[in-house]
Formats: structure tokens, sequence, C-alpha cells
């Protein structure tokens, strides 16, 4: 986010002015990581600019230096730093957006214009100190995820968190949800969150499915669009990871070094391994789609809402027995996709790693050397997953 301060700014700025422009220099001056660009409209070069150096010349000299240097480091920058744009997912689900990059006009204003991002000195201060707000599903394990997935950047991700410029939302798609819920486009307090927000949250399984997004998914998408109708035309940027979970997007060697000491986990992990390489999309959708962390036994099979209360009760009793092991699970137990599998593809399939198991490997701290192929695991797809260098961009616009 770049702010542009109107050269009219520095002309006979009032105490409490010059005070705000020198705050706002000094962030841009003293911040340890990604300090924001503070630029002047017209942009400030070597040449000067009669009202920011008449403005200087009544600071303490060494200051004033300080305060130059930014402004013409930020000049140049701003036309070398990457900038994403505007994108929305053209598939029928729109399961993501990205707001794209925001220059945000500072200058002398009765009030705030945040449609058109034309703010004054007051509420540009506030929206710099405004923490970047990430809304996850799981604080430790997502944000972890997350930061294996920005690569090279993910080291900035961990050191923002650190100084408190990123705060983690989380606590299920219900604290999201809830925390979607609460945006009013009649507070100035939520017109900067919205500028300063992003959303990830997985796809789950549909309850018939599982190759499709769950009903809480589809919600928190409703949820998100309905924000940006809200906050039109700014809005937030978010996205719906398109394999199931973020556990689906551990790279081949990691499910191999997670399985290593159990039989019935290198089963599991080599036909999830098999169906990534396979040439054909449908074997791919079994490895998007598969529960690594409770294994078939995470889908069990629903009965439709159309369905007779005795045909309903019937599955339940049954599903029940399953889970407590009284019942052996059989392929017509299990929801589409996988109630076409054999009898023993359902016996090796049956049971994943235990859902501490991927989660901690995740966190762990060093990191195993396999996190460091999560960004080429999540570039196999699938095809209608948003592209990771946009998504990575979308959250580094935030920031």
């Amino acid at each position: 986010m770049q702010f542009f301060l109107d050269e009219r700014l520095f002309e006979q700025p009032t105490t409490q002015e010059s005070l705000q422009l020198a705050y706002l220099l000094l962030e841009a001056l003293l911040a340890p990581v990604s300090a924001p660009l503070v630029l002047v409209d017209p942009p400030y070069s070597s040449q000067g600019n009669k009202f920011v150096d008449a403005w200087l010349s009544q600071r303490d000299a060494a200051e004033a230096r300080a305060f130059r240097t930014v402004l013409l480091n930020s000049s140049t920058a701003y036309g070398t730093l990457p900038r994403g744009t505007p994108k929305t997912d053209a598939s029928p689900l729109v399961g993501w957006n990205f707001a794209g990059a925001h220059d945000v006009i500072v200058e002398r204003r009765p009030a705030t214009d945040w449609k058109n991002l034309r703010l004054t000195l007051t509420d540009a201060l506030a929206l710099l100190h405004e923490p970047v707000w990430l809304l996850l599903e799981n604080a430790r394990n997502d944000f972890a995820f997350l930061k294996h997935l920005c690569g090279a950047n993910g080291s900035t991700l961990d050191q923002l968190e650190k100084a408190g410029r990123i705060r983690i939302t989380a606590g299920g798609s219900g604290e999201v949800s809830a925390a979607l819920k609460a945006f009013d486009a009649t507070r100035d307090l939520d017109w900067r969150r919205v500028l300063r927000t992003w959303v990830l949250f997985d796809q789950d399984a549909d309850q018939y499915d599982a190759r499709n997004p769950s009903t809480g998914a589809v919600k928190l998408m409703d949820l998100c669009r309905n924000v940006n109708q809200q906050f039109s035309p700014i809005g937030l940027s978010w996205v719906c990871l398109r394999r199931r979970e973020i556990e689906s997007y551990v790279p081949d060697d990691g499910l191999r070094a997670l399985a290593s000491t159990s039989t019935a986990q290198r089963t599991m992990a080599t036909q999830v391994i098999n169906w990534r390489a396979g040439n054909s999309p449908n074997l791919q959708a079994y490895a998007w789609a598969f529960d690594l962390k409770k294994g078939l036994r995470g889908d069990l099979k629903e009965e439709p809402t159309t369905a007779s209360r005795a045909i309903k009760e019937k599955r339940a009793a049954t599903n029940q027995a399953i889970k407590s092991g009284q019942q052996k699970l059989t392929p017509s137990d299990l929801k589409v996709p996988f109630n076409t599998f054999s009898h023993r593809q359902v016996s090796d399939l049956e049971s994943g790693f235990s859902d501490s198991t991927i989660n901690s490997a995740l966190s762990q701290v060093p990191a195993p050397g396999w996190t460091a192929n999560i960004p080429a695991e999540y570039d196999r797809g699938p095809a209608n997953q948003a592209r990771r260098p946009e998504l990575v961009q979308s959250l580094l616009d935030r920031i």
C-alpha cells in the first residue's frame, strides 16, 4: 500500500499537520521490515519541490536529510516494486477475489472519501498504523502453511507477525464468519480494516460429494462477496483453497517422511502420490479431495434431505457403528467419488494420519526440509485454484 501526499499539505501546515507529516515520514524511515512507501504528488525528485523543501528547511538538518532520502527512495521504488491487479475467479463458483494494490491519496479535505481512497492526514495515519488482519481457520497451522507457501516472502510475514504488524483472527470457520459479518460500511474503522484484511479458508468437503466445497466453505465465500459489495470498489482479498485442506498440499516427500514408521500409512501415502502423478483429472481429483487426516473415515455417506426419517436414522446408526469400530467400512458407506472404490482400496485407505501429525510438522521449528516444496506442490493443481504468485502478491498488497 502506497501513500501519496498532496504537495499542498506542506504549504503552511498547521502545527498538527506538520507533526502528522513528520510522523508519516518517520514510519517510513524507521519501519523494521516492509516500510510503507510515502511519496509526494507530484513525485519528489532530486530537483526538489518548493512546498516540501520549504517545510524541510524548518526541520532539524539531520531530520530533513533523512526525510528527503525517504521521499527520493520511495519515488524510485514505486516503479520497481511488484503490484497486484484486481482479479476475480472466473469460474461459476467464484472461489477467490484479489483486490489488487491500492494507492492512497492524502490531502486537505473536510472528510475522507473512502471509496476513492482520498484521505485526510488523520485517517491516513490511522490506516498506516492499522495492522494486517489475517482471517484464518487455525492461527498456528494455517499461518505456518501460509509462510511456507509464500516461499522467500515467508520470513517477512514471520517478522511482521512478531512485530505486531500482522494479527490473526482464527478459531474455525465460525470465528471467520463472525469477523466477516461484523464489517459495517458506516464505520471508518471498518473501511480501514477492509483495506488491511486478507482471508484464507479450506474447501473442505460437501456432505454428498467430497470433491465439492462444504456448505460452510460456500457460506464463507458468500460472506466475503457480501463484504466486497458493501465496501465496493475497494473490498478485501480472499481465497478458498481448492484442495480439501491445507494438509492436502504436503508434497510427496513430506508424505513419505510422515508415513515412514507405519506400513498402513505408507500404503495410504503411496496411493495419494500415485493419484497426484496420474494423467487423468479424475485420479488427481481423488488426491485433492482425500482426507489425509482421517482417511476414508472422514467421508462417510449421508442420506439426502429428501430421504425418509427412517432411512436417515439407519444411516446415522451405521455411521456411528463404523466410527466406533463395531461395523466394517464398505464402499457403499462412502460419499462420491470414493463409493466406487474396491473393498481392498477402502481397506488400504480407511485411516489417515492423526489430526496432529501433519499440523505439528508444518509448524515445526526448524521446518522439515520438505516444507520448501510446498509452493511447487501447490502449483500442481487443481487447475481451478488461484495462481500462487497472484495469491502471494494479493497478501503483500495488504501490507
